[in-house]
């Protein structure tokens, strides 16, 4: 993580996610502590269920498109 932050630093000011320079690793890790693991998976899967779902309707309003049918 800290490699990626470093190569891209300059692009990452830029989008003035980081304006004073990248974090010590020391503060990485004492966030990375403080994640609670059974609720940050519970998070994730909330959000892979609801991008699950988007997807799948818009490959359905595809092949709808594809098959000259309307959209619902």
């Amino acid at each position: 993580m800290l490699q990626f932050g470093k190569r891209h630093l300059k692009r990452l000011q830029a989008k003035e996610l980081f304006p004073y320079g990248l974090p010590l690793e020391t503060t990485l890790c004492r966030v990375f502590q403080s994640i609670d693991n059974e609720k940050m998976a519970d998070r994730m899967s909330a959000f892979a269920e609801v991008f699950r779902r988007e997807i799948s309707a818009s490959a359905r309003i595809k092949d709808l498109c594809a098959m000259g049918l309307k959209t619902p």
